[in-house]
């Protein structure tokens, strides 16, 4: 672990957690620099790629077929939550 956080920034003499808050502290997210007109522009067009991405993915049938699935297991959830309860008493028993 040592090996790592020095990597990272922290020295033998710190406690991890000491580097850990240290480290976390100099991230640029937390910096008081203003974003650029640049910035504005690069988040907007990652996150209109983004979603592009999502339409396709929805749109195919990989998209398709995973909605499915995650549906099926909803519907298994919601139709199994009338049976716990009667799997809890046959332990009771």
């Amino acid at each position: 672990m040592g090996a790592l956080m020095s990597c990272c920034g922290g020295s033998k003499g710190d406690s991890s957690q000491e580097s850990y808050a240290r480290f976390g502290s100099t991230t640029a997210s937390q910096t008081s620099v203003p974003p650029t007109e640049r910035d504005v522009q690069a988040q907007n067009a990652a996150a209109e790629a983004a979603e592009r991405r999502q339409q396709k993915f929805d749109e195919s049938a990989t998209g398709r077929a995973a909605r499915t699935a995650v549906n099926n297991v909803k519907k298994e959830r919601e139709a199994d939550r009338v049976d716990r309860n009667d799997r809890a008493k046959d332990w009771l028993n």
